[in-house]
């Protein structure tokens, strides 16, 4: 059973449709991902999500489906940005639901990896050490020495050897691996098993996680790989090992949305501001040992010229509390991006929401200038016109 919520608001879902076994069962399992409350007056339950949407699998019978509260074709648009320099191809996929998100990035890099395979693979050298019965590369005198039981014939040599079997392919095979089982549609899962049996058989299967697909060195041979270990990255990242029994296989993929929202506005402005302006993430180590404080900013605007920090910014991925009216930023909001603000020395802080619900709001402590400005992800646009125009004005200010 696949019970659907959705992300937004708090879901009253009847006891019948949620035993207590099940409700226990998911609150346990996912207390940073979903809220689980009782009504005991009638037996209903309330859940909500904590910022996630996807698929949280319970058990072998049991999974909880959580839609976006925007269209999911957005939350793809901005996958867009987030996973710079990933580009998809435009056009080319249309998204619906949480299944065709999942399965439309598993069809892009296995379109990717099946065109590379075309092109040959990458391949690169590894120090190898054997028996061999002709010389190749370097004797090793001592070993040989030492392994007086070794055919006389034989010479324990090091070499190298030029092969495909390299870490790079491996979380190519890996991730395959990883997804051929669990795609509903017959498309991406034929071209996720093709893609796979290209490299099965001359790349060892080893197991990978997100952190190998990241921080790597590339060159001109393999510099596509980057995009690859990218899309990989996201799947390992986000998937779960498990899946739900039941007539129709699906990817258990969830996807943490204030980081994606937060991620998507520094990439889309990296992409869209003056070429001397900067959109960086940034640390800020206030005080060390033994009790270290470090102030951990969203965005900071930075001038690479003058070294001088614009602004700084802090995204707000928040559901609506209220469908009445709009809503002002938290005093806690205010306060930690007001701190940030004077660390940096900038007389802006802009927070950054993702609602039109979001009341528009400015507030002068002492030199510096607090103010919100909406990103409206739910826009045919993603609220992107609006957002360049808001965020001028509030520069300018």
């Amino acid at each position: 059973m696949i019970l659907p919520i959705s992300e937004g608001p708090i879901n009253n879902v009847e006891a019948g449709k949620l035993s207590t076994e099940q409700a226990l069962a998911l609150r346990n399992k996912y207390p940073t991902y979903v809220e689980v409350v009782q009504d005991f007056a009638d037996g209903h339950f309330q859940l909500r999500s904590r910022g996630y949407i996807g698929y949280l699998v319970v058990s072998r019978d049991f999974a909880l489906e959580i839609t976006p509260k925007v269209h999911i074709a957005n939350v793809f648009r901005m996958l867009e940005y987030a996973h710079h320099p990933v580009y998809f191809p435009k056009g080319q996929v249309h998204v619906e639901t949480i299944d065709d998100l999942a399965e439309a990035l598993a069809l892009i890099l296995a379109e990717r990896v099946l065109e590379r395979a075309r092109r040959g693979l990458y391949a690169s050298y590894v120090d190898e050490k054997g028996l061999l019965p002709f010389v190749r590369g370097r004797i090793d005198i001592n070993s040989t020495l030492q392994k007086m039981q070794w055919p006389s014939s034989a010479l324990c040599c090091a070499y190298e050897d030029h092969t495909v079997d390299v870490e790079e392919n491996r979380i190519l095979l890996w991730t395959l691996h990883y997804l051929r089982k669990h795609l509903q549609n017959e498309k991406p899962r034929q071209r996720v098993r093709r893609a796979y049996q290209a490299l099965n058989g001359a790349v060892s299967l080893e197991q990978k996680e997100a952190r190998d697909c990241i921080d790597r060195s590339y060159n001109r041979l393999n510099d596509d790989y980057q995009q690859m270990h990218l899309l990989c990255s996201f799947f390992l990242q986000h998937l779960s090992p498990q899946i739900i029994a039941g007539k129709y296989p699906f990817l258990p993929f969830t996807l943490y949305m204030p980081t994606l929202f937060q991620t998507f506005v520094r990439q889309w402005l990296t992409k869209h501001t003056p070429d001397n302006i900067i959109a960086i993430y940034h640390e800020e180590h206030v005080k060390p040992e033994p009790a270290p404080l470090t102030f951990k900013m969203d965005i900071i605007l930075k001038d690479i010229v003058t070294d001088r920090v614009i602004a700084v910014l802090d995204t707000k991925y928040k559901a609506d509390e209220s469908k009445s009216k709009a809503s002002n930023p938290s005093n806690e909001d205010v306060y930690q991006i007001a701190t940030y603000a004077y660390q940096m020395k900038t007389p802006k802080a802009i927070l950054i929401y993702p609602s039109g619900r979001s009341e528009s709001y400015e507030a002068n402590i002492r030199d510096i200038s607090v103010q919100t400005v909406v990103f409206d992800i739910s826009q045919d646009d993603i609220g992107a016109k609006k957002f360049c125009k808001d965020l001028a004005i509030a520069l300018e200010t």
